[in-house]
C-alpha cells in the first residue's frame, strides 16, 4: 500500500484532503495544486481510500472513478455506509462525460465531479465550495445537536419545576386538609359519636359524587370538605345537640343557625376544598322543593355539593342512634328516602341524585357499615398525616339536629 502525505507546518491547522487514483501523474499534480492552503494524503487505489479515510479526520475525498479493485462508486458507496465516513463529501475525477455516469455517482452518494484532465482554477474553487458548504453543514449539525441538547436540558428543567410545583401544591393541599380535620376534632372532642358521623359523611358525599360522574377533582373535593357540613354545631349547646326529646321553637331556631355559622366560619379561603366546604355547611339543610333551610333554596339554587351531602347526611341520620331517636334499618331508610314519612318528603331530593343514591343503595349500605367498622377519629388521621389512606375505594320525620 503506498500512501503518501504533504505535511504542514507544526503551527498551521490545515484541513485534510485523501486524493485517490491510480495514476500517479495526477497524484502528483493534485498535490501540487492543493498543497499549499491544504494538507493532502494520497492513495492510488480504492482499498488504500478506505483505509485512509476510516483512519485519518479527513474533510474531503476527491475520487478517481476508474481504478483498479474497487473503483470509485463502489468506494464512494463504503465509506457513505459507514457512521465515521458517512458525512465526508466526495468529488469525483473522471474522464467520462456522459449522463449515465454522473447519474451513477450521485446515486452513490457523490457531492461534485470533476473531469480530467483538471483545469486548476476550477479544482480550487470547486474544493473550496465543497470545504464551505461542509463547514456550514457541520455547522447547522453542531446547532442542532446543542439545541436539542437545550431543549433536553429545559425540558429536565420544567419537569423539575413541574414536580416542585405539585410538591408544593400538594403541601399547601395538606394543609388545608389539616385544618377541615382540626376543626372537625373540635366536633370530635365535643361528642364522639359527630366526629364518626363526619367521616362517614365524607365517604358516601363521595361515593355518590362518583356514581354521578362528577369528575375526579370534584370527588375529592367533597370527600375532603363534606366533613365541614356541621361545623356550625360547635357554637350549638351540648343541651340542645343531646336533648333526648323533642326541641321546642327557640331550640329549634337556635339549630337552625348551625349553617349560618359554619358560612361564617369558613367564607373567605383561597381553598377549593375550603370553599366547596363553606357551600356544603350552608346549603346541606336546604332542600330540592324549596322547604329546607336557612335560606328556603331551591332545585339548582342550591350548589351540587350541598345536594350531594344532603341526601347522605339524611340517609345517615335515620341509620343512626341518637339520643332524641332509634336507629333504622337500612331498608326502612331507604324506604323513607323514596317515599317520605312525617319528617321526610320524597321530593326533598335532586330526582337525579335520588334515583343514583337509590340504584346504588347496595353500595351504600356497604360504605355506611364498613365506616362504622374502621372506628376512625380525626385524631387518627392527623396522627398519621396519611391523609389519603382513608379516600374512598370503590366497592365498590326531618330531626334538625342531624
Amino acid at each position: 500500500m503506498k500512501i503518501t502525505k504533504n505535511i504542514p507546518s507544526e503551527h498551521t491547522q490545515k484541513k485534510k484532503i485523501l486524493v485517490a487514483d491510480d495514476e500517479e501523474l495526477i497524484l502528483e499534480i493534485m498535490d501540487n495544486f492543493l498543497c499549499e492552503d491544504y494538507e493532502v494524503l494520497k492513495a492510488n487505489n480504492g482499498s488504500d481510500a478506505i483505509v485512509i479515510a476510516y483512519e485519518e479526520d479527513i474533510d474531503l475525498i476527491i475520487l478517481d472513478v476508474n481504478m483498479p479493485g474497487l473503483n470509485g462508486y463502489e468506494v464512494c458507496r463504503i465509506l457513505k455506509n459507514a457512521d465515521n465516513t458517512k458525512n465526508i463529501p466526495i468529488i469525483f475525477l473522471t474522464g467520462l462525460k456522459d449522463r449515465e455516469s454522473k447519474l451513477e455517482g450521485l446515486k452513490a452518494g457523490g457531492n461534485d465531479f470533476l473531469t480530467k484532465p483538471v483545469d486548476t482554477f476550477e479544482l480550487k474553487l470547486r474544493v473550496r465550495n465543497m470545504l464551505y458548504l461542509n463547514d456550514y453543514w457541520k455547522m447547522l449539525e453542531n446547532y442542532n445537536l446543542v439545541l436539542e441538547q437545550e431543549v433536553d436540558k429545559k425540558t429536565t428543567e420544567l419537569k423539575t419545576a413541574y414536580k416542585d410545583l405539585a410538591l408544593a401544591n400538594r403541601k399547601i393541599k395538606d394543609g388545608y386538609i389539616d385544618t377541615i380535620y382540626r376543626l372537625s376534632l373540635a366536633a370530635e372532642f365535643k361528642d364522639p359519636d359527630t366526629a364518626s358521623h363526619l367521616l362517614r359523611i365524607s365517604k358516601l358525599s363521595s361515593y355518590l359524587a362518583k356514581k354521578l360522574n362528577f369528575s375526579e377533582n370534584d370527588v375529592e373535593r367533597i370527600y375532603f370538605a363534606s366533613p365541614m357540613h356541621d361545623i356550625g354545631k360547635i357554637a350549638i349547646p351540648e343541651s340542645i345537640l343531646m336533648k333526648p326529646n323533642s326541641l321546642n321553637r327557640k331550640e329549634i331556631y337556635k339549630m337552625q343557625q348551625h349553617p349560618i355559622i359554619g358560612e361564617k366560619l369558613l367564607h373567605g379561603s383561597e381553598s377549593d376544598i375550603i370553599n366547596s366546604a363553606e357551600k356544603i355547611a350552608s346549603t346541606h339543610h336546604e332542600k330540592f322543593n324549596g322547604k329546607g333551610y336557612p335560606k328556603g333554596l331551591q332545585k339548582d339554587e342550591i350548589p351540587v355539593e350541598g345536594q350531594v351531602v344532603m341526601i347522605v347526611d339524611v340517609y345517615d341520620a335515620l341509620r343512626t342512634p341518637r339520643p332524641y331517636k332509634k336507629p333504622y334499618s337500612h331498608q326502612e331508610s331507604i324506604n323513607i328516602i323514596n317515599k317520605g314519612d312525617n319528617r321526610v318528603s320524597s321530593d326533598d331530593f335532586n330526582p337525579e341524585y335520588k334515583t343514583a343514591f337509590l340504584d346504588n343503595h347496595h353500595e351504600i349500605k356497604n360504605v355506611y357499615e364498613n365506616s362504622i367498622k374502621e372506628m376512625i377519629s380525626f385524631q387518627n388521621i392527623l396522627n398519621s398525616r396519611d391523609f389519603d389512606s382513608f379516600r374512598l375505594k370503590e366497592i365498590e320525620n326531618d330531626d334538625y339536629r342531624r
